[in-house]
């Protein structure tokens, strides 16, 4: 049998093989674009939380940490035990903002590949102080509801 023979061959087996590596590739990209879905909705939950520690209610981050627990990095892991750690000594909230600033950034870079933001600039964000706590507390209700499925509708 002549080389020229195998040409069919070689072509469908190249074919085979370099469409099993695209489908694989596909898939591992699928699979990490869903991680960071996941990790984006905990992130905005810890946000949220975030946003009552002024009225001094860390259960829902206490309990939003725990979820994160599945899917956070190591290093944004670390930050929120650094939060965590600054309630042991009672200060005010505006002084917590480099552990929060910290906190942000971690996440920030876990769901990023690369940001321009500095840990200076979140730090900043808070350093503004908060509006009264019965508006946050009001904005995150209608947050909620505006976020839960209507009855009826599909998912």
């Amino acid at each position: 049998m002549e080389w020229v023979a195998w040409i069919p061959i070689l072509v469908a087996l190249t074919t085979a093989a370099t469409g099993l590596l695209v489908w694989m590739f596909q898939k591992s990209r699928e699979r990490q674009d869903q991680i960071r879905q996941r990790k984006q909705a905990v992130y905005e939950s810890i946000l949220i939380a975030i946003a009552e520690l002024p009225s001094h209610n860390a259960a829902p981050l206490f309990v939003e940490s725990q979820l994160a627990s599945l899917y956070a990095s190591d290093k944004v892991l670390g930050a929120m035990q650094a939060v965590f750690a600054s309630f042991n000594v009672p200060r005010p909230f505006e002084e917590r903002a480099g552990v929060l600033g910290s906190l942000l950034l971690e996440m920030r870079k876990d769901i990023f590949s690369h940001t321009e933001v500095t840990e200076e600039s979140i730090r900043k964000i808070f350093e503004f102080g908060h509006p009264p706590v019965d508006d946050l507390l009001k904005y995150i209700e209608r947050r909620g509801a505006r976020l839960k499925p209507q009855e009826g509708s599909v998912k």
